[in-house]
């Protein structure tokens, strides 16, 4: 079934090609999304917790932790980004 992305970053995916994912074994997941923390309490924990874990397994086996870098598209704040390029791109 295709999907079609009418937004360029809103990645089109379905529930089967989700579950299909299988991050390398000392995967862990830092976001520098500094407000989703605030935003994402419960989840923020869990995370934490996994990557506590998966550090400690690396640790222990030797083994060097990769990094991904999750990245949530922020509607609420998409307007007062284009203000602030906007107003930039002005005062150059």
């Amino acid at each position: 079934m295709a999907i079609k992305a009418v937004n360029p970053f809103v990645l089109p995916i379905v529930s089967s090609d989700r579950d299909a994912v299988n991050p390398a074994q000392y995967t862990v997941f830092k976001s520098d999304d500094q407000s989703w923390r605030s935003v994402n309490p419960a989840l923020a924990i869990e995370v934490d917790a996994y990557n506590t874990k998966t550090e400690d397994a690396a640790k222990a086996a030797g083994a060097m932790v990769t990094t991904e870098k999750p990245i949530a598209y922020k509607y609420d704040t998409a307007l007062a980004q284009l203000l602030v390029a906007f107003c930039h791109r002005r005062l150059e």
